[in-house]
C-alpha cells in the first residue's frame, strides 16, 4: 500500500491535479489609478457614458500561477464598471500572453472610467481585481501648503471613493481623506480633497494623487544629490520625488506648492529658477518624459514672517517660469494671507485655517480645470 501510494503521489504531481491550479492577480492593486492618454476636452463635451474622446489607458496585468506548468491556450481580460462607474469598460476581449515559470503578463486598452473590476482568464483559470480606475494622477511636491498642516482634515465626498492616494511607503492605494499619505506623514489636513471633490465629478474619472511634499523645505533641497536629515533620518528629495513618479508610470502633471522657505533663505530671483529648472529637467530625464509642473504663487506665511519685498523676489521667480514651455500658472494663494479667517491665528505659527485650506482647494480646482480639462481655452 505504501509503494502504491508513493507511486500515485508521484503521478499525481507531475501532472498538476493534487490540487487545482490557481490564478492571482499581482498588479494592478486594488484602488489603484491608471493614467489615460488620449483624452481630448473639446471632442468630450457633452459625453455622459465615457467613449474614445474621454480618452484609454493601455494595462498592463502581472498575474501569479501556482501550476507548474502555465497553460498556453486562449487568454482573455475584461472591464466590467462597477457601482456607480463611469465608463463602459470592454468585454472578453483576446489578449496576447507572456508567460515565464510561473509568472503571466498580458497588455489591455481599456477606455477612461471606473471604478472598474479587471478579470482575466485563460481555460479553467480566472482571477480578478477590483476596483481599478482609467484616469488622471497628479504628483504633488512643495512644502508644509502641499502637505499635512491645515487646520481641519478633510474627506473625499464620493461614496465610491474615486479620489485615491498612493502611500509611497506601503505601495498601497486608498481613498484620499486627509491627513494624506506624504513623505515624512503628518496628521494634519491639507488642500487636496477640497479640490479633487470639485474636479472629479466633472472630470469623469478616477483621480490619483501621490504626495511627496515636505514641510520646511527650500527649492535647492530638491535638488539631485541634496540629503535632508529630520530627526536623525536622512531622505533625499529629489530622489523621493523620481520615485513618486516612477511608481504610477505616467501622470498628468506635477503640482508645486512651494516657496516659503525660500523667502526665508533671501533666495535671489535668478537662482530659484536656476534650481528649479534642474530639478524638473533631471526629474524628467528620469522619468523618461516631461510632465508639465503647475506652479502656485506661495511666498506668504503671516504667522512666521511678514517680509513682503523677498516674497516679491520669489514670486517674480515664479511667474516668470510660468511663462516657460515646462511650467504652467497654478493658482496665487497668496491672495489667501489674512490671520484669522485664511490663515491660523497669529503667534500659532501654523498655515491654512478650515476657510483658507477649502478656498485654496477651490482655486486648485479652477486652475486644473482650465488647464487640463476646459473644453475652449
Amino acid at each position: 500500500m505504501r509503494l502504491f501510494a508513493l507511486l500515485l503521489t508521484g503521478c499525481l504531481g507531475a501532472t498538476g491535479s493534487l490540487g487545482a491550479a490557481s490564478l492571482t492577480i499581482a498588479s494592478p492593486v486594488p484602488r489603484q489609478v491608471i493614467q489615460r492618454t488620449g483624452f481630448v476636452p473639446a471632442d468630450a463635451w457633452g459625453q455622459h457614458e465615457g467613449g474614445p474622446a474621454l480618452g484609454s489607458a493601455r494595462v498592463s496585468i502581472r498575474s501569479a500561477i501556482t501550476d507548474r506548468k502555465p497553460p498556453t491556450e486562449r487568454w482573455q481580460a475584461r472591464a466590467v464598471p462597477i457601482g456607480r462607474a463611469f465608463g463602459r469598460g470592454i468585454g472578453w476581449t483576446d489578449v496576447t500572453a507572456t508567460v515565464s515559470a510561473d509568472q503571466v503578463e498580458v497588455a489591455v486598452d481599456i477606455p477612461a472610467g471606473g471604478w472598474y473590476r479587471i478579470e482575466l482568464k485563460s481555460g479553467p483559470l480566472a482571477a480578478s481585481v477590483e476596483p481599478v480606475g482609467i484616469g488622471d494622477i497628479f504628483l504633488i511636491a512643495g512644502q508644509s501648503y502641499a502637505a499635512n498642516t491645515g487646520e481641519e482634515k478633510f474627506a473625499i465626498d464620493d461614496p465610491e471613493g474615486r479620489v485615491v492616494a498612493l502611500d509611497l511607503r506601503t505601495n498601497s492605494w486608498a481613498t484620499a481623506n486627509d491627513p494624506q499619505p506624504a513623505v515624512l506623514g503628518g496628521n494634519g489636513g491639507s488642500l487636496w480633497p477640497n479640490a479633487m471633490n470639485l474636479l472629479m465629478p466633472l472630470a469623469r474619472v478616477p483621480i490619483g494623487l501621490v504626495n511627496v511634499a515636505v514641510g520646511g523645505t527650500a527649492v535647492g533641497q530638491w535638488l539631485p544629490g541634496e540629503v535632508l536629515v529630520v530627526a536623525g533620518k536622512s531622505f533625499t528629495l529629489h530622489r523621493d520625488l523620481v520615485a513618486g513618479g516612477a511608481a504610477v508610470g505616467r501622470f498628468r502633471a506635477v503640482l508645486w506648492q512651494q516657496g516659503e522657505s525660500d523667502v526665508l533663505a533671501n533666495t535671489s530671483t535668478a537662482v530659484y529658477q536656476q534650481r528649479l529648472n534642474q530639478v524638473v529637467s533631471r526629474a524628467a530625464a528620469e522619468w523618461g518624459f516631461h510632465p508639465p509642473w503647475m506652479l502656485a504663487n506661495s511666498t506668504c506665511h503671516p504667522t512666521v514672517y511678514m517680509r513682503p519685498a523677498q516674497e516679491a523676489v520669489i514670486r517674480d521667480a515664479l511667474q516668470q517660469l510660468m511663462r516657460q514651455p515646462d511650467f504652467l500658472p497654478g493658482p496665487d494663494t497668496d491672495i489667501l494671507c489674512e490671520v484669522g479667517v485664511y490663515r491660523a491665528p497669529m503667534g500659532t505659527r501654523r498655515h491654512f485655517s478650515g476657510p483658507g485650506q477649502r478656498a485654496a482647494g477651490k482655486m486648485w480646482f479652477a486652475t486644473l480645470w482650465n488647464a487640463f480639462y476646459a473644453a475652449s481655452k
